[in-house]
């Protein structure tokens, strides 16, 4: 072959293959590209399905009955914080139109507590939005809880709302220990601040014998000692 052509051919093979890696490359960063398009789609639809699943009139739909049950036995369901008496729970799980609206909240409750426990809906931003109230009413709600695996006799009975509540209830205790240990450590800081500046004034006070500006503000210029 001539040497020409043969240069010219292996000058095409190089050429060849250089395309070839640049396609790759490309593809590659593509694919990356994509993927991170894909994962962002996913966080996003995470974090904004806690507040398309906790629907607010939903929700008010299934606890306003509920709270009126409790109404009609003397109880706050709004302000209330305690675990219900035993002699409350058997009136409610012995009737069964008492019982059917506690049931529709927990079964609420329950099923928002799957999403979050499946990773379908983030379970940070769903704990920033509702951890209180959900601990609360598992709080309240437990005895009678309790009482239904009792009688159907499963333990699987709003299990993900148990497992839930105890999770955000820890993370919550640590949460406010955090903050307290953090205005313990603020207030200390000021205090020392506080107490450096006034052994600087001090000292000033007693190298110079100059009082300090606020204390001459307090005292009339005609009356200063000296003066």
């Amino acid at each position: 072959m001539d040497p020409k052509l043969q240069i010219l051919f292996e000058c095409l093979k190089t050429a060849g293959v250089f395309v070839t890696a640049l396609g790759v490359i490309f593809a590659f960063r593509q694919l990356r590209l994509a993927n991170q398009q894909f994962k962002a789609t996913v966080t996003w639809n995470k974090v904004n399905a806690p507040f398309a699943l906790f629907n607010n009139q939903s929700f008010i739909d299934r606890e306003g009955p509920a709270a009126s049950v409790l109404k009609d036995l003397d109880i706050n369901l709004y302000e209330h914080d305690q675990p219900l008496a035993e002699s409350v729970v058997q009136q409610i799980v012995s009737d069964p139109n008492k019982l059917r609206p506690v049931k529709e909240l927990l079964n609420y409750l329950e099923h928002y507590a799957v999403a979050v426990n499946t990773e379908i809906i983030d379970d940070a931003t769903a704990f920033d939005l509702i951890s209180g109230l959900m601990i609360r009413y598992h709080r309240v709600f437990r005895p009678l809880i309790r009482a239904r695996r009792v009688r159907v006799k499963s333990l699987a009975v709003w299990i993900e709302l148990q497992k839930l509540c105890l999770k955000w209830d820890k993370r919550l205790a640590d949460t406010e220990k955090q903050l307290l240990e953090g205005e313990i450590q603020a207030e200390a800081a000021e205090r020392a601040a506080q107490s450096v500046g006034d052994g600087i004034r001090s000292e000033t006070v007693a190298k110079t014998g100059a009082k300090p500006r606020y204390v001459r503000n307090l005292i009339p210029e005609d009356r200063h000692p000296g003066s």
